[in-house]
């Protein structure tokens, strides 16, 4: 245990401290020198070694300053400040796990520290651990009801799970209590994330004009410009950042915005920071080297899960490239999608249990498009077809004697856009009277109930009783004339398969669908129709509904017989 510094001694070991703190900035090898005969004179003593992690800390040395952190919580145990310290070295060494009991400890010793119970908070939610983040935010806000930092805390959990209304108003709360930048762009977050682009914008620009420097609110203007669709605006808050030393927090953010403007190479090697600056993570494949980019020819290149299941059927099109230049390709996914990949051409396979000696290389999904340098790889006609062996939904069995149409209105609630990205059936209702169409909903979950609450099941069968997995999805998409649906998994199955499909996007949409346009690279076979006011969907669905009606008299005209030659 640390041996306490003599009353005698106290005076002139805080003096030296301080000394070795002020001139850590710009002299740290002066400032060490302190510290090392600090530790020297009192060996049994925590502080002088936490000091000397700072400066291990501040030279960019994380393992040493880790490890001296680690002797000093020997020595002091109880120390809040070291326990705090060590906690974030751990975080941001990509070890969250270990940093949690370390910030636990500090909590208890000291309930509600701003440091270590803001650090706590951040912690859980990289676990994935949401709800316990939330809990102990509101806590300490109950705890601390005028601490700045704890009102903080609570609304960047708000904003995690999208609880827009509740969020903008926790923030208000915070800027009330402390009036600068950094309250102006969380503020500026809520209003972003609850879809309200100009506001965001607004207040953004009046946090930067308090705080210039800060590279969190610059970041904040940066990310609400980009979703109001000022992207040469936004790319300017970007190069402000880079211009700081601080290009890090930027890159993935500036692969959003280079997307947005079209399909770039340079946008997905930015993206591939992602696994630095979000809470994706490389997996371990011991013993095989990653692909990034070496020649495939004769090679066989395993792809491997990654994000969404909309993500894996987009970009699985990447083994077509991979084989069209001479390797092969294995698609390294959960059995969940296993019905989508039974007919498949030679050179590409499907497998949930994969060997190291069955594969060369291997990559995550989303990087195939970097290590192939194709912005948009894959071929141009529909790559994914529906189990041979599958009998269409019984629904779907009938004779056709209307056109037909596949409807999603809600995609998956986990989603960080989930609320802005999905319409609601109540959206699409008006197009269910239309004469010569039959409606048949492919939506899946919870949702479905909104055909009873709606009181609309006449005019819309529900295909979810029918539908047990993707092949049986893909075999119903395969029955149908059209599919309209939000941006959701459903919309790239119906593009990966070649069949006609419109997809409803929100104002500020997914970086996949750029900027502009009625027409995607991806899907020959996709229409966009994009929202032109944030939340408002009754633009895009009067262009839906005019082009439906014009779609189906276009099927329904009789033509004279063509004679071949």
């Amino acid at each position: 245990m640390t041996r306490a510094i003599p009353s005698n001694a106290a005076d002139a070991v805080n003096a030296a401290m301080t000394q070795a703190y002020k001139v850590l900035p710009h002299d740290p090898a002066a400032a060490a020198r302190i510290f090392v005969t600090l530790c020297q004179e009192w060996p049994d003593s925590a502080l002088p070694l936490a000091g000397l992690a700072d400066v291990q800390h501040h030279l960019g040395a994380r393992p040493e300053a880790e490890q001296l952190l680690e002797l000093a919580l020997k020595l002091e145990p109880d120390n809040v400040i070291i326990l705090n310290n060590l906690a974030v070295l751990k975080v941001n060494s990509g070890r969250r796990e270990a940093s949690l009991p370390l910030l636990q400890r500090a909590h208890e010793l000291r309930p509600f520290d701003p440091f270590a119970c803001s650090n706590l908070v951040q912690a859980l939610r990289k676990l994935q651990r949401g709800s316990e983040a939330f809990e102990l935010a509101s806590a300490w806000v109950q705890a601390r009801p005028g601490m700045p930092d704890a009102w903080h805390a609570l609304a960047d959990c708000l904003i995690a799970t999208r609880s827009g209304p509740m969020a903008i108003a926790v923030a208000h709360q915070l800027a009330a209590l402390r009036p600068d930048g950094r309250s102006g762009a969380m503020l500026s977050r809520a209003l972003e994330a609850n879809g309200e682009y100009d506001a965001a914008v607004a207040v953004s620009a009046e946090a930067v004009a308090l705080a210039p420097d800060d590279v969190e609110v610059r970041a904040a203007r940066a990310v609400a410009l980009t979703s109001a669709g000022q992207l040469g605006a936004a790319m300017t808050e970007v190069e402000a950042i880079k211009a700081s030393g601080s290009p890090r927090e930027t890159r993935v953010l500036e692969a959003r915005i280079r997307s947005l403007t079209g399909p770039s190479v340079e946008g997905w090697r930015l993206y591939e920071h992602r696994f630095e600056t979000t809470q994706l993570r490389l997996p371990k494949v011991p013993g095989k080297p990653r692909w990034t980019g070496e020649d495939v020819a004769g090679k066989r290149i395993a792809l491997w899960n990654e994000q969404g299941f909309g993500d894996k059927i987009q970009f699985a099109r990447a083994a077509w490239e991979i084989v069209a230049r001479g390797g092969e390709a294995i698609f390294y996914f959960a059995p969940t999608l296993a019905p989508l990949f039974t007919q498949l051409p030679k050179g590409i396979r499907f497998a949930s249990d994969l060997k190291p000696h069955e594969f060369d290389m291997w990559t995550t999904l989303l990087s195939a498009p970097a290590a192939l340098n194709n912005p948009c790889p894959g071929p141009n006609t529909g790559y994914i077809s529906p189990p041979a062996d599958r009998a269409a939904p019984a629904p779907l069995r009938a004779a056709r004697s209307k056109f037909r149409v596949g409807l999603v209105w809600a995609g998956s609630p986990q989603h960080d856009h989930d609320d802005l990205r999905s319409c609601g059936l109540e959206t699409l209702a008006p197009l269910l009277g239309a004469a010569g169409i039959d409606f048949f909903a492919l939506q899946n979950g919870p949702r479905c109930a909104d055909i009873a609450a709606l009181g609309l099941g006449p005019f819309i069968t529900e295909l979810a009783p029918h539908v047990s997995d993707w092949g049986d999805t893909a075999t119903a998409i395969a029955e149908l004339d059209l599919v309209i649906t939000v941006d959701t998994s459903v919309a790239h199955l119906a593009g990966a398969m070649g069949k006609p499909v419109w997809v409803l996007l929100q104002f500020a949409p997914d970086w996949r669908w750029y900027g502009g346009g009625e027409t995607t690279c991806w899907y020959p076979s996709m229409r966009l129709y994009r929202q032109t006011l944030a939340k408002c969907w009754r633009d895009p669905m009067a262009r839906v509904a005019q082009d439906l009606a014009a779609v189906v008299a276009e099927a329904q005209t009789v033509r004279p017989r063509q004679y071949a030659a």
